[in-house]
């Protein structure tokens, strides 16, 4: 099966970074460029464009989204909204899709978005070090360093019932305990197969409190109930 290779950048001021990354031995096939209404970064952004298309890019292959670079839920959002939106056309053309998220520019909320997707979408996170004295010769495929990106459950292949469970934890804000669960879920032992399925991916946590146990749901596990349908 053909695989398709997508890039989501943040845009900065300075185009040529970006550019010199995509003419690198890093496979891909489609750019998404987060970009503001900052001058500097639209021309920028428009820079970027041209210089794809130029070089062989299709135009409906390099695609730019303005975004709100100091809202992080919504920058966040919209990542997930167009991974979901390349996912989908994965499934249509027959293709797998591996996202490349790269942190080299834009704002630090734009940043933290990005690398708060990586986990939920399993993408390569990478940036390109500045050059400098030690590093002036090196070629930019050596300068590009790739990030370890934590893994979560693919959010697209959890079952019903997983889905329901964290949805469920995520709809009460102190939690519940295994009992209240174990009404919804049959038994204790089913509660306990999803608590440490959900716990082993940081989603949802144990908080001891006296004899009893609540089950909690992460930050990141309160994200990822937010993007099941």
């Amino acid at each position: 099966m053909a695989t398709t290779n997508v890039h989501i950048i943040g845009v900065g001021y300075d185009p040529q970074p970006i550019i010199n990354i995509l003419r690198s031995s890093l496979p891909c096939d489609r750019v998404h460029l987060l970009w503001n209404a900052d001058p500097k970064i639209a021309a920028s952004k428009e820079k970027i464009v041209n210089t794809l298309i130029s070089n062989g890019f299709q135009p409906e292959d390099v695609m730019a989204e303005e975004v709100d670079v100091f809202d992080y839920q919504k920058v966040l959002n919209y990542i997930m909204l167009i991974s979901q939106i390349e996912k989908n056309r994965a499934i249509d053309t027959n293709t797998r899709v591996q996202f490349y998220l790269n942190i080299t520019h834009g704002t630090r909320l734009v940043t933290g978005a990005l690398c708060t997707a990586a986990m939920m979408i399993g993408a390569q996170m990478y940036y390109l070090k500045e050059r400098d004295d030690d590093t002036n010769n090196l070629s930019i495929n050596d300068l590009i360093i790739r990030i370890p990106t934590p893994k979560v459950p693919d959010l697209d292949k959890l079952t019903d019932k997983r889905r329901k469970f964290l949805k469920m934890i995520c709809n009460e804000s102190d939690g519940l305990t295994v009992s209240e669960l174990a009404e919804e879920f049959s038994t204790k032992q089913n509660v306990n197969q999803f608590v440490g399925y959900f716990e082993s991916n940081n989603l949802v946590e144990r908080v001891h409190e006296g004899k009893s146990v609540r089950i909690r749901p992460t930050e990141l596990g309160r994200m990822a109930a937010n993007w099941l349908i």
